[in-house]
């Protein structure tokens, strides 16, 4: 190559001390040459000495010799060897800088026209694809070409062209990318050729592939996004699974963009095309897969968000209901749980249980254990906002899968009792109670909890305790049914013990308390309590708050009893008493007995 270069500088010194006459000797013997020659190093030479005569030469004889210098290089240019090609590229930069658009015209539309010839398409796009590869030839090049290339229909050859311009044109091809990428998918969805159509898709691909970091980042986002949200269901599909590549595969940064992913994407999941879901979920599930754990994290709230407006709550979310449906999105809020910020660790809680909330049972099955054992987990936390977060969802769990949480009953159980004597939040005690009563039901002794339960009630802490009795009666209320005389007893007493009346909280719980028990006992143990406690000779605020009580949980010991006949004067009595409260329960009483019960009572 060294030698080329010294016998080519040597030409250019001998054109400029002979004078431009030799140009008409020199030319042809260099065309004929490259034509002739089988020996890629003596047409690489012969490139080489042509760069050096025209860079030599004054621009007049240039001029003289121009179509003679334009039939070498466009032969140069499409040789089938690289080397030659590159050196043949060379001499068109130093023709351009004295010929200027004229050495374009001639030689651009030329190569143009070959790429629709079958034998010399080849080359053609080889010539092409060399002289892409400066920046300043690209700017020149490309506005002809990609038309070219673009229009439809897009043959085969021409999308293996787009494929291979994208790879070496880099920058310069960005401005054009919304033209390329929306002509490819016209294309792909207008096209009925199984071969051509995976040509248009691995051009697409490749071309996405192909852009930098930062404006062809932008610009392709920017048409893939709005695509994702087309009108026409077939591009929306057939986007997403473009975008499933595109995630696998890429070597740009692109978490710029991850909210605006998810948020497309997710969306889709209640898209009413089923292809569609299923394009969306591929998608969503290989961004989820190549997420960094603290991607994850940062993206915990703003995906929380956008679950939160897909679907609606309590029915079945379509992208949800795929295999393994929920883990495009699950991964990101078990890291959040796990590793997060305490707010990081909420938000994952909550999102789990929106996640409940838009499954199915069957389609939660397989992440039972996935799922409960980092909430088990991390309900150790000391932040009450964290507990309370996955109480809740621990109880959605159960409610929407209680038979395939079995497994964790025991330490469900546990927690839940420990949660219920938390002294910071009622919230928590609360949702641990009501969690403790949708756990009762899957298990078969509940005296041992009942016990537990009384024996936490004998606290100081009114709090606790009213989350206590809370807890006893949403247990007695599900499952009263199958606990001892002993349990019932206890209860009664810790109801006795309680005088409390002036805690209208508290004597609430305990009339709700009281009235769970009639419904669970037998019909004379019922009719006792009844009488002592409900309807007493005696009127007090918490025999009124029983009454009321016992009227919604079990209406029939009231109304198909023998106490039937005695509601219309407790009633009275309780209205005309000079206790306000007990005047105001009474007259709620009544409006209940009218609403519920049968018209044959008469007040």
């Amino acid at each position: 190559m060294e030698q080329k270069v010294i016998a080519g500088n040597a030409l250019g010194e001998l054109i400029r001390k002979a004078g431009d006459g030799v140009l008409s000797t020199l030319l042809p013997t260099l065309e004929e040459g490259l034509q002739t020659s089988t020996d890629r190093d003596a047409k690489q030479g012969i490139c080489i000495a042509l760069r050096e005569l025209i860079s030599s030469a004054s621009p007049d004889a240039l001029e003289d010799h121009e179509k003679t210098l334009i039939s070498v290089v466009r032969t140069a240019l499409t040789d089938s060897d690289e080397d030659v090609r590159e050196a043949a590229a060379e001499a068109f930069d130093s023709l351009q800088q004295i010929l200027g658009k004229r050495a374009v015209d001639q030689v651009l539309p030329y190569l143009l026209s070959l790429l629709r010839t079958e034998d010399e398409a080849d080359n053609a796009l080889s010539a092409l694809l060399t002289l892409l590869t400066e920046t300043t030839r690209s700017n020149i090049i490309l506005p002809n070409l990609i038309p070219t290339l673009t229009t439809s229909p897009i043959s085969s050859f021409n999308a293996k062209a787009l494929a291979s311009l994208s790879t070496v044109a880099g920058s310069a091809m960005t401005r054009r990318l919304p033209s390329i990428l929306n002509s490819l998918m016209d294309n792909i969805i207008a096209c009925k050729d199984d071969d051509l159509r995976a040509d248009l898709d691995a051009s697409f691909d490749t071309v996405v592939l192909s852009i930098d970091e930062f404006d062809g980042l932008n610009t392709a986002m920017s048409v893939l996004l709005a695509l994702v949200k087309h009108d026409d269901h077939r591009r929306r599909a057939a986007t997403d699974y473009h975008l499933a590549k595109f995630f696998a595969s890429a070597t740009v940064d692109y978490s710029r963009y991850n909210q605006d992913i998810i948020r497309a994407l997710l969306i889709s999941f209640d898209d009413s095309d089923k292809e569609v879901v299923k394009a969306a979920w591929t998608a969503l599930s290989e961004f989820t897969k190549h997420l960094k754990k603290e991607e994850m994290e940062a993206l915990v709230q703003s995906t929380r968000q956008i679950l939160q407006h897909v679907g609606v709550a309590g029915a079945n979310l379509p992208g949800f209901a795929l295999p393994k449906g929920i883990n495009a999105i699950l991964p990101i809020f078990l890291q959040g749980l796990m590793n997060g910020t305490p707010e990081q660790r909420t938000q994952s809680a909550l999102a789990i249980s929106d996640i409940v909330d838009r499954t199915s049972g069957d389609s939660l099955k397989p992440f039972v254990t996935q799922i409960t054992g980092p909430l088990i987990r991390v309900v150790s936390e000391r932040s009450v906002d964290v507990k309370a977060a996955i109480l809740l969802t621990l109880n959605n769990l159960l409610e929407k899968i209680p038979t395939f949480l079995k497994p964790f009953l025991p330490q469900l159980q546990r927690t839940f009792a420990k949660s219920l004597a938390d002294t910071s939040s009622e919230v928590l005690r609360t949702r641990a109670a009501k969690a403790l009563g949708t756990l009762i039901t899957l298990t078969p002794r509940i005296d041992p909890l009942i016990a537990e339960l009384v024996t936490g009630s004998k606290t100081s802490d009114p709090g606790v305790r009213n989350a206590m009795l809370k807890a006893l009666y949403e247990v007695i209320s599900k499952a009263g049914a199958n606990m001892s005389e002993a349990s019932r007893g206890a209860v009664l007493s810790l109801i006795d013990t309680d005088s409390e009346d002036n805690d209208v909280s508290m004597a609430i719980t305990n009339a709700k308390l009281l009235a769970a028990l009639i419904k669970n006992v037998p019909a004379e143990s019922a009719a006792g309590l009844i009488k002592n406690r409900v309807l007493p000779n005696t009127f007090s605020q918490s025999s009124v708050l029983a009454l009321n009580a016992v009227l919604l949980e079990a209406p029939t010991s009231l109304t198909e009893t023998a106490f039937a006949g005695d509601l219309p004067s407790a009633i009275c009595q309780g209205i005309t008493s000079k206790n306000v409260s007990i005047q105001q329960s009474s007259r709620s009483f009544k409006t209940n007995c009218c609403r519920i019960l049968s018209p044959t009572i008469v007040f």
